[in-house]
């Protein structure tokens, strides 16, 4: 019996110290800060945006988290721009917005800088797919577009 004992307290203590070991470490979301940035110096890309596909309803909202990296440009005020047009109808515009659109973000020389954006659809948009595009620009030296990433936007009714 105290042999029997010794044996699951041993058992025990070697799970607790296998799980302090290894079962503390947590995977990063995609699109996390410390992520975005640990990506961003790795690419030296100057727009970073993890997304693929967004699926939202009508009248709702997300949190976009996309990374900026200034290599080249001593003056770092960029200029975040979105467009999106209906897959099915290329001439209508979405009508979606990021929050404080235009948006604009100042990241210095040489640094990595993440930018947490709100993706809003009115409640009048029409549930479809939709082809959206961030474009990141420094207008102040005539360089409308620097980069740019597409994703699909799914609106559900």
């Amino acid at each position: 019996m105290k042999n029997d004992l010794r044996i699951i307290l041993f058992i025990i203590l070697t799970l607790l110290i296998v799980y302090s070991a290894f079962g503390l470490y947590d995977e990063l979301s995609p699109d996390s800060r410390e992520a975005l940035i640990d990506r961003s110096y790795q690419a030296r890309s100057p727009l970073l945006v993890p997304y693929d596909t967004i699926i939202l309803s009508r009248g709702k909202s997300t949190e976009l988290n996309i990374a900026l990296f200034n290599q080249a440009y001593l003056n770092g005020n960029f200029h975040l721009g979105l467009s999106c047009v209906d897959q099915y109808t290329p001439s209508k515009q979405g009508g979606f917005t990021l929050s404080h659109f235009p948006s604009h973000a100042h990241v210095p020389l040489g640094k990595a800088e993440v930018v947490s954006l709100t993706l809003a659809v009115p409640i009048s948009a029409r549930a479809s797919t939709y082809f959206c595009r961030i474009e990141l620009g420094h207008p102040e030296i005539g360089i409308p577009i620097i980069a740019s990433k597409q994703f699909s936007l799914i609106i559900l009714p």
